[in-house]
């Protein structure tokens, strides 16, 4: 039996060959003119393990889901936010992550030539609120001379700031540890007088063990804070798509490398920056005393 083609199929036989070259070929030209972005991060982790784990989350999972949206991306890691930034700065990057106080005590020429667009959110909040806690009845005038404990964390001259803008010209001696818990129960244990730590860590543990709180009392809170933030140069808005490798960024934790990442990372997503987000950091910093800690091990470790 003999097939009849159609009219229709005949036509598609004729323009199919067509269409498909050119869905290559725009494949192949987009391809070709793909905006490579390049991003700054500093591995600014005292740990070689954690650091070596933060390379893989950023280097291939977070590259991999960004560039399955079309993002390209080339990451450049460094061993400091200052590094990160004088990359930015020169033009050799175009995005970084830096620390919200680098940010906040940033010349005014320097800041006109960044733009603020993303903030990596760790816990419910994009901003870090620190208590200072200690046993009852201890208070900022008694903690004159003692061991107070900060904890090592990527931004902790954050948390040494705001301690500084509270002591009120008192002399301090700080240590330092690796973790939260081990700030608070050593404070818990009377091995401490005192600790910093953020208010998010201090309540988690404090549904681990109930005793904390009733153990401890916070001696002072600050306003929030801007740990972190990524920033874009001005110029770099010229030349790539800054506003699609944005949107892309916030729905990372809806991709499973994203949420892999985010997991390793210890953050939950990454939001839109807002201006308000960084007032009260440059308000502590513009307005905070300048007090002389005594630090005990030889320096201050991973500060801004």
């Amino acid at each position: 039996m003999k097939e009849v083609i159609t009219p229709f199929w005949t036509g598609i036989c004729k323009v199919l060959p067509a269409l498909i070259v050119t869905a290559v070929a725009t494949t192949l030209i987009n391809s070709a003119h793909a905006e490579l972005i390049k991003v700054g991060y500093p591995l600014n982790y005292a740990n070689e393990s954690v650091k070596k784990d933060m390379r893989l989350a950023i280097s291939y999972l977070i590259k991999k889901a960004l560039e399955r949206d079309g993002v390209q991306v080339e990451f450049a890691f460094t061993e400091t936010r200052e590094e990160t930034l004088q990359l930015l700065l020169s033009g050799r990057i175009d995005i970084a992550e830096i620390g919200g106080l680098n940010y906040a005590t940033l010349p005014v020429d320097q800041k006109a030539l960044l733009v603020p667009c993303l903030v990596p959110q760790r816990a419910e909040e994009p901003l870090e609120t620190y208590i200072l806690l200690g046993p009852a009845g201890e208070t900022m005038d008694t903690l004159s001379g003692k061991r107070i404990l900060t904890v090592r964390e990527r931004y902790r001259g954050l948390s040494l700031a705001w301690l500084n803008s509270i002591a009120q010209g008192m002399p301090l001696v700080l240590d330092s540890c690796g973790e939260p818990s081990e700030a608070v129960l050593q404070t818990f244990f009377g091995k401490a007088q005192a600790c910093v730590v953020s208010k998010s860590d201090f309540s988690l543990l404090c549904e681990l063990n109930p005793q904390l709180a009733r153990r401890l009392s916070v001696i002072a809170t600050s306003k929030p804070l801007l740990p972190l933030l990524l920033v874009h140069s001005v110029e770099s808005a010229s030349r790539i798509d800054v506003p699609r490798a944005i949107e892309t960024a916030v729905h990372l934790q809806d991709t499973p490398e994203g949420q892999q990442a985010f997991t390793m990372m210890k953050m939950k997503s990454f939001v839109r920056y807002s201006p308000h987000y960084v007032i009260d950091t440059e308000d502590m910093v513009n307005g905070g005393n300048q007090v002389g800690l005594a630090i005990k091990g030889g320096g201050v470790d991973n500060v801004e």
